[in-house]
């Protein structure tokens, strides 16, 4: 039997949930009158034909539901926008599945309008072919006066599974979450991927507007490198400041696949941005703990990057710790002729020679020394590729007295190679002892040449 209390708490509980039906049959009309499926489907490939300039197909089966918060939905099957006609791939854009996620207020209003796009199983393929991209002719203005039937706010899109593949390279993307406004003046991404077995996890925010561009890295991993920090650029007169800090980078995280089949690895000749660098204040700090050179590590240092009178000036303040030494580090890039010019010093004060050789090679053929490197170099131009195939100059490497263990002559590394070239083994000694060696690089466009500049005195 009931009790008054409980009679008054079921009566209650029954008009809740009637009044829930109500709504969602009332919400389920709605869309079935406002958002016909196949009239909506219709009209989003429509619009997307004219803002991307391409061909859109999509599968038959289309789903339409309503989400537990009310919200209405439409899922398209097979989603494919053509390519550029030149391109390998015939789709510049795939995916099993895109779902749209509709305003409820606005339908209610009579309105129909996108909040959230999910695109499942996207594949994004970019390609370039000379001074071509397959991006070129895509209309990019998703600010377009919209149809008088249906209106893309997009403040949210979700990529689930997805891959994207530029040239030869590609990435998958397990995750990612973009946030945005509607007019795209403030940014929110998170991203979990994966680039040649490297684990790529990031959260980043960007405010965008007429006359300012801010960039926040609130984390980013790239397999064993880390960093955080933030970029500010102010558009008239432009200003850029920034500030940076990593506990970790790692070459090899960057560099990975870049090598040729030769096992080089090719320089950019992506143009630096001279025309705007050229005028503006800039200023830009990077603060490392630990950066990894192919076992080589550069401990405690910050790389600053300053424009003072259109010469940027790149240099570690303070020095890197090799070791139980330092290296020092300037460059200037002087934008003020008409092909920027470039100089570079850079020095170290006495480094283990033995400890080197273990860091970057697992192993030494060499026991004590010590190790002293300079260098002083000059080129010219607008891209890094140029920069480097016109670098001229001198690069020093002076050895101070160790042992040659005698058995290393037919370890083929380029130390053995060269002293064995220049050092007589008596074989039945275990190592050979000298006093000094000297390696002098003469660097004519590009290409280092130590023709005459290798010395070494054997010990007495």
């Amino acid at each position: 039997m009931l009790t008054p209390y409980r009679k008054k708490l079921t009566l209650i509980c029954a008009i809740i949930l009637a009044l829930i039906v109500i709504f969602y049959g009332t919400v389920y009309i709605l869309c079935k009158i406002y958002l016909n499926p196949k009239t909506i489907q219709e009209t989003i490939v429509n619009q997307a034909k004219v803002k991307f300039n391409r061909t859109v197909t999509v599968g038959n089966d289309i789903e339409f539901d309503i989400d537990w918060d009310m919200s209405p939905h439409l899922v398209l099957h097979d989603v494919a926008i053509a390519n550029s006609p030149w391109a390998s791939n015939p789709h510049i854009l795939t995916a099993k599945e895109i779902e749209f996620h509709f305003s409820l207020a606005n339908i209610l209003l009579k309105q129909i309008s996108i909040h959230t796009v999910n695109l499942i199983e996207p594949a994004v393929y970019l390609e370039t072919k000379g001074s071509q991209t397959n991006w070129d002719d895509l209309h990019n203005d998703i600010n377009a006066t919209p149809s008088s039937t249906l209106r893309l706010t997009m403040h949210k899109i979700q990529v689930e599974h997805g891959t994207l593949s530029y040239n030869n390279d590609k990435t998958d993307i397990e995750k990612l979450d973009f946030v945005t406004r509607n007019d795209f003046s403030n940014m929110h991404f998170h991203l979990q991927a994966t680039h040649h077995n490297l684990p790529i996890k990031a959260t980043i925010e960007i405010d965008s507007l007429i006359t300012y561009f801010k960039l926040n890295i609130v984390t980013m991993h790239v397999g064993n490198s880390d960093i955080t920090g933030n970029l500010n650029i102010e558009k008239s007169p432009v200003k850029i400041s920034g500030k940076f800090e990593s506990d970790k980078l790692v070459l090899s995280d960057f560099l990975n696949n870049g090598a040729n089949t030769s096992g080089e690895y090719v320089i950019s000749k992506s143009p630096i941005p001279v025309a705007l660098l050229r005028g503006s204040e800039f200023d830009v700090t990077v603060k490392i703990g630990v950066v990894d050179l192919g076992g080589l590590q550069l401990n405690k240092f910050a790389l600053q990057a300053k424009n003072v009178k259109d010469v940027i000036n790149i240099k570690l303040n303070p020095g890197a710790i090799i070791d139980n030494g330092k290296l020092d580090l300037n460059i200037d890039y002087n934008l003020n002729p008409a092909t920027p010019t470039l100089s570079l010093q850079a020095k170290t004060t006495t480094l283990q020679f033995e400890s080197i050789l273990r860091q970057m090679f697992g192993k030494a053929p060499i026991e004590g020394s010590s190790l002293d490197f300079s260098s002083n170099l000059q080129g010219q131009g607008s891209d890094f590729n140029t920069i480097v195939g016109s670098l001229s100059g001198q690069i020093l490497l002076v050895a101070g007295p160790g042992e040659f263990e005698n058995s290393a002559a037919a370890m083929g590394s380029v130390f053995t190679n060269v002293l064995s070239s220049v050092i007589t083994f008596d074989k039945q000694l275990p190592s050979t002892g000298f006093k000094c060696g000297v390696m002098n690089f003469k660097v004519n466009n590009g290409v280092a040449n130590a023709r005459n500049g290798i010395g070494v005195e054997a010990a007495s």
